[in-house]
């Protein structure tokens, strides 16, 4: 999943929250996943325009299809003098990692979740001296400890989610890794 990406000086990255089990059939997106991947959006916005970005450009809701996974997607442009370490910092985490209030969610993530997010939801990326270049999301990870792996998943957390399909979507995202 990119974070950001910068090329000649235009900047692009994704709305991305819903998943669900690919399917043969153009099926709906129900009005939860719709909302998560709208809060995510007008987060990314926001922030971009708070942070001095220019000529945003946010495309319509779109299914995208990701190994044997279905999201939701927006891609967003914008124009922007500063540089792409810049963005990644001012974005992440998004709400679909974090939560909102960001401030307020991380906080609690720290209080509530007893192991280390070590491999899940940073950023890694790449950039040339011209300011090109492209950060993407850590998620779904795999850490390999002697033999073991641990995978690293998580899902939008919404206050009418399901903890039950919220756990199926989690599993459903750490296959992908297996």
């Amino acid at each position: 999943e990119t974070l950001i990406e910068c090329h000649q000086g235009v900047y692009s990255t994704m709305s991305l929250a819903g998943t669900r089990l690919k399917s043969k059939d153009e099926l709906p997106w129900g009005e939860k996943e719709r909302r998560e991947q709208q809060v995510v959006t007008d987060f990314i916005a926001s922030t971009i325009q708070e942070h001095g970005g220019h000529n945003i450009q946010i495309s319509a809701p779109f299914t995208t299809a990701a190994a044997h996974l279905e999201h939701l997607k927006s891609t967003i442009e914008f124009e922007s003098s500063s540089n792409l370490h810049f963005w990644a910092q001012a974005l992440h985490p998004t709400p679909a990692i974090c939560g909102l209030p960001k401030e307020i969610a991380k906080r609690v993530i720290a209080q509530l979740e007893s192991h280390s997010r070590k491999m899940y939801a940073g950023y890694i990326g790449f950039s040339d001296a011209s300011g090109n270049g492209q950060v993407f999301v850590q998620l779904r990870c795999m850490e390999w400890i002697n033999d073991e792996a641990i995978i690293y998943s998580g899902g939008g957390i919404m206050p009418d989610s399901n903890p039950e399909s919220e756990w199926e979507e989690a599993e459903n995202k750490a296959n992908v890794m297996l």
